[in-house]
């Protein structure tokens, strides 16, 4: 979002808006009716008070100290469900006329109701806290920041959602395809493929790895038993045989076909250690690998690499991919996620 002045190309004051009479004199019939674009400005605003907050609150709701197991800090808490909303937003006190002669910012102040709660007695408070002043949209579509008038300036962003491209290998004249999975929040991936054969991704931009390394890291069992046995010792024999060069094989077998002089799995596999025999690349070996990829500074560990995975791909707060980037990758790959 970005906040532009109103008139200060032509070093004018913003002009007064006045309902006129339009008289159209033009011999060609007007086409197509000019819609009412300030609607949409205000539209979407009120969107942001009655709904936009409730989810933005939501999302960040709740907040664990350090330990995750002594409080928590509940945004909206109804507590006994009283009915009370969870947040209020008060509006401005003065008029957009009199914070352009005072220099003043035209604004309102957002309320919300908070809940703290203990998790070890579970003993639970609740208070009423403000939390800031938020600009006001005026009738004409614009705010008032320190006694200028400004506008939003919509901006085109690409969406959230899997693109696929291709370029030619100037060195070998071959088309090599790529594909970005973009994310409406957390890290992209992007994925090439090379004149070598040879598939590789970039997490969040970094250095680049094989696909295979990244799919073994990511690997989770559709055991139940993995997930339901309490025994580390056994979890850790499970976890063993996950991100084998089998498990790859099955996930990605319809990728090379037969008859085609081109196979990426198998090249990518073949390169991807040279040094590492192939019955020690498994899931623990890869979390290692990606690790030291993305924090070449810090000291490798099974727990510090598992912590930084479940957290990039598999915490709600760190990686999203929203409904639209949803949407659209279940509209290219046809199947349901």
């Amino acid at each position: 979002m970005v906040l532009a002045p109103i008139g200060e190309e032509s070093g004018r004051a913003p002009s007064q808006v006045y309902n006129r009479e339009i008289v159209d004199y033009s011999r060609l019939p007007e086409t197509y009716p000019l819609p009412n674009l300030i609607k949409l400005l205000r539209d979407s605003y009120h969107w942001f008070l009655d709904q936009g907050l409730k989810e933005l609150l939501e999302e960040m709701s709740p907040i664990e100290d350090f330990t995750g197991n002594r409080m928590q800090l509940y945004f909206m808490h109804d507590g006994e469900d009283d009915g009370t909303p969870g947040y209020e937003y008060l509006p401005p006190q003065e008029t957009p006329l009199e914070c352009r002669q005072k220099d003043k910012t035209y604004h309102g102040e957002l309320r919300v109701k908070v809940g703290l709660t203990s998790m070890k007695t579970g003993e639970s408070k609740q208070q009423w806290l403000y939390f800031g002043h938020l600009p006001h949209m005026t009738e004409t579509g614009t705010f008032i920041i320190n006694g200028a008038e400004r506008v939003v300036v919509s901006q085109l962003v690409r969406s959230p959602g899997v693109y696929f491209g291709a370029s030619v290998d100037s060195a070998s004249g071959r088309t090599l395809c790529a594909a970005k999975l973009i994310p409406s929040r957390g890290a992209w991936l992007e994925f090439e493929s090379s004149n070598r054969d040879v598939l590789t991704v970039k997490v969040d931009r970094k250095r680049k790895i094989a696909v295979t390394t990244l799919l073994r890291a990511l690997d989770d069992s559709d055991d139940p038993e993995f997930y339901e046995n309490g025994d580390v010792e056994q979890g850790k024999k499970l976890e063993s045989q996950l991100g084998t060069d089998e498990r790859i094989l099955k996930m990605l077998g319809g990728i090379d076909l037969e008859d085609s002089q081109h196979q990426f799995l198998a090249t990518t596999l073949e390169k991807e250690a040279p040094g590492v025999p192939a019955h020690e690349r498994n899931k623990e070996w890869a979390m290692l690998e990606v690790y030291k990829r993305l924090r070449p500074g810090d000291p490798p560990t099974i727990e510090a690499a598992r912590s930084m995975l479940e957290g990039q791909f598999f915490n709600p707060r760190r990686y999203d991919l929203g409904r639209v980037g949803r949407y659209k990758v279940n509209t290219r790959d046809h199947r349901a996620l």
